[in-house]
């Protein structure tokens, strides 16, 4: 109940791990009890050609070398992400980072290589209707944000709702309810559960209390994985329970099971 008032559930580390793990990297945590806590998050990262001024080289622009991992950038305690050179060898990989961290040392170093993450697999686009859309229902603008990304390189309509009841107010204007033909029609909802003011159970109960949409999916995208809430969310009418971070290719996955016509026949583009 305070959540839906104040936000946050504590489940933020644990994202943050699995992301950082998704990407080569490594995290670190060291706590004093009565001070606080350091958090240490090494990421391989491929020099680019031009140097940001925080000091950190890659960052968001395109890599410009193949030859494995030349530095990696670590985040330390104030939440500034610096560089941390390392020596390259041969192999594409990095070797042992040297041990540091801020106001202490490490109880245990990244490990001695870290490997290159390998190509992502292309994905073929949707051929879907302009006014045909996937509902995006999440109160943590970052993560809306990497959902409609992946959302446009399948070429899928996409809006957004920050709560549930901005969800449930989208769902009564669609063409799915009002039958009006200027309206978009929601094909898929993904739906956050833990949101303020109305969380993602109370939002997906309202909407299955209109028959237009018993069959309108519903998958549901959380950080959580206690059972409890699994089984809660299928009861109040979910079709699926996913546990995030959701990788491009789940949701590829999820789109292709639950759009009405993914991918026309005649459409040899690839998403890379």
């Amino acid at each position: 109940e305070n959540y839906r008032h104040q936000g946050g559930t504590g489940l933020g580390l644990t994202i943050v791990s699995k992301l950082v793990h998704a990407m080569g990297g490594q995290i670190f945590v060291q706590s004093e009890l009565g001070k606080g806590s350091t958090f240490e998050v090494y990421l391989p990262l491929r020099k680019s050609s031009r140097h940001h001024a925080d000091g950190c080289v890659g960052g968001i622009n395109p890599p410009h070398i193949s030859n494995g991992f030349s530095n990696f950038c670590e985040l330390n305690s104030h939440g500034k992400v610096q560089a941390v050179d390392v020596e390259m060898g041969n192999t594409g990989s990095a070797p042992l980072i040297p041990q540091r961290s801020f106001g202490g040392t490490l109880s245990s170093p990244p490990s001695s290589t870290i490997k290159m993450n390998s190509k992502k697999q292309p994905l073929a686009p949707f051929d879907l209707p302009p006014d045909t859309v996937v509902l995006v229902v999440d109160d943590n603008a970052m993560n809306r944000s990497i959902l409609k990304r992946m959302l446009t390189q399948f070429k899928l309509a996409h809006v957004e709702a920050a709560n549930g009841q901005e969800a449930v107010d989208i769902m009564l204007s669609s063409r799915n309810y009002t039958s009006n033909a200027a309206a978009p029609e929601v094909a898929l909802v993904l739906m956050d559960l833990s949101m303020p003011v109305m969380d993602g159970y109370q939002a997906t109960s309202t909407i299955r209390r209109y028959p237009v949409f018993a069959n309108l999916p519903i998958v549901a995208l959380t950080a959580a994985t206690i059972e409890e809430g699994k089984q809660h969310a299928l009861e109040v009418g979910v079709t699926e329970y996913r546990t995030k971070p959701i990788k491009r290719d789940m949701l590829h996955s999820l789109c292709q099971q639950y759009l009405p016509n993914p991918s026309s026949g005649n459409d040899t583009r690839e998403i890379v």
